[in-house]
């Protein structure tokens, strides 16, 4: 029997370690998963999952709402009402003209506004008008979100690379000390030689330590703007896989400038928004207007009133007895007259409003044009940068290998060598910098422009040159 209890308790426990062994790549895909992004995915998460995107929407769908209720202002509304009210049996004496002891009454009431000034219309306008600024402010805000994804992302790629020009900066110099330990050990070498070494080496450790502190960080920037949440344990922020690489195959051909500036006045969300900034602006200013002039509301409805125990209505010697029901129609006509200066001031306010929206709208062009020609220079600047490091680095590793054979030719010192391994250390680092760099301005100024990607640029006159043979 104890045998027995011995074999199920044994099965039982393995039946659990083998469901416990099934569910454990499921449970760490639930906790600890990873995330592969190329440039494109980024874009693509970020665009539906950034807060800042995802609270621009929100904002956007406040506005559309707001101007469909400002819209129903100009409609005809209809109103139901209903009262009940009992009354204390004490509260009239018996001798009083009135006894009631509860009432009833409900109205049917429609309700027009004829001629409200141009309050109503004027409120309209502008909500509609912001309705269309806030779209036009999603769009720039999707723009932005773009532009901060290629940057943060090609950081990203630069980080990489300059963690393993570290590194390899590193590997080098652990190299030249164990060779010079060699050669000390043979009598080839002073003692010199080998502490210049250890203090070359010593050197380098803190910039890779440097390097992958930055990597990490911007490795979790990005992270946070694509809304992927990082375990807490997850130091090195290894779950975030980057797919990408910052060798471009391609170089921009420009139109001139100033085409460039028209394309961006004419296409960026920015100055849309802008405009109907403005056109919010009148609206908000014919609604003061419309306090100084008349207004007209038509109105119909149909009234029932009822009552339990009497209503006495003594008038000489007969009584009358309510319980009746009906329909009414009027108008209401009013005309403001004199309110110690207000809506005076009121338009005051509005016409300033529309002021400031029209100086807003043409700085934001100065600001634009300048943008643009920041982002057209500074994209001239990088293709050139790149062109001048794009073969440094072959130069900067055939002179670290011929100081090398001239140092064992006893040609050149070791002094000759560090400085030659420095060299290419900084040949690799401006050569990643000028990558990343060439990158980010090209996206710069598609940004500038106010496009989201290459295949938007051919109907402004930008074409892609193809560097592959």
């Amino acid at each position: 029997m104890i045998l027995h209890k011995r074999i199920n308790n044994r099965i039982l426990q393995i039946g659990i370690t083998l469901i416990l062994t099934s569910m454990a790549p499921s449970i760490s895909a639930q906790v600890g998963g990873t995330l592969t992004l190329t440039i494109d995915q980024a874009i693509d998460r970020a665009i539906n999952k950034n807060p800042t995107l995802r609270i621009s929407q929100e904002a956007l769908n406040e506005s559309r709402a707001s101007s469909w209720q400002a819209t129903t202002s100009l409609l005809p509304r209809l109103d139901i009402t209903g009262n009940v009210a009992r009354f204390d049996p004490n509260l009239f004496s018996t001798e009083s003209f009135v006894t009631i002891d509860e009432q009833r009454s409900a109205q049917l009431r429609a309700s027009y506004s004829l001629l409200s000034g141009g309050e109503k219309l004027g409120r309209t306008r502008a909500a509609r008008a912001l309705a269309k600024a806030a779209m036009h402010n999603h769009e720039a805000s999707r723009l932005a979100t773009i532009q901060l994804v290629r940057t943060v992302f090609y950081d990203v790629l630069m980080m990489a690379q300059l963690v393993d020009v570290a590194q390899e900066a590193v590997d080098i110099n652990k190299e030249e000390v164990r060779r010079a330990k060699v050669q000390f050990d043979i009598g080839e070498a002073a003692k010199i030689n080998v502490l210049r070494a250890e203090v070359q080496m010593a050197n380098s450790i803190p910039e890779l330590l440097r390097a992958k502190h930055n990597y990490r960080l911007t490795k979790a920037r990005l992270a946070n703007i694509v809304a992927f949440d990082l375990d807490p344990s997850d130091i090195e922020a290894s779950s975030l896989i980057i797919d990408g690489t910052l060798e471009s195959s391609r170089r921009l051909n420009l139109p001139p400038l100033g085409r460039l500036i028209t394309a961006a006045k004419t296409n960026r969300p920015e100055l849309r928004s802008a405009q109907n900034q403005k056109s919010a602006a009148k609206g908000e200013a014919w609604t003061a207007w419309s306090g100084m002039l008349p207004r007209v509301d038509l109105y119909g409805a149909w009234d029932w009133r009822g009552a339990d125990g009497n209503i006495n209505i003594n008038v000489g010697q007969s009584r009358f007895v309510s319980n009746n029901k009906g329909w009414e129609i009027g108008a209401v006509a009013s005309m403001p007259l004199f309110d110690f200066f207000g809506n005076v001031k009121g338009i005051q306010a509005g016409k300033a409003k529309v002021r400031q929206a029209e100086i807003a709208q043409e700085d934001l062009g100065r600001q634009i044009d300048l943008e643009v020609r920041t982002s057209y220079s500074g994209y001239l600047e990088t293709v050139e940068s790149l062109r001048s490091q794009e073969k440094n680095v072959e130069r900067a590793r055939e002179s670290l290998r011929l100081s090398r054979e001239s140092q064992s030719a006893g040609e050149a010192t070791q002094l000759d060598v560090q400085q030659a391994q420095l060299d290419l250390t900084q040949a690799r680092s401006l050569f990643a910098t000028a990558s990343r760099n060439l990158l980010i301005a090209e996206s710069s100024l598609l940004s500038s422009i106010g496009l989201a990607d290459l295949q938007q640029a051919e109907r402004f006159g930008i074409t892609v040159e193809s560097l592959q043979q």
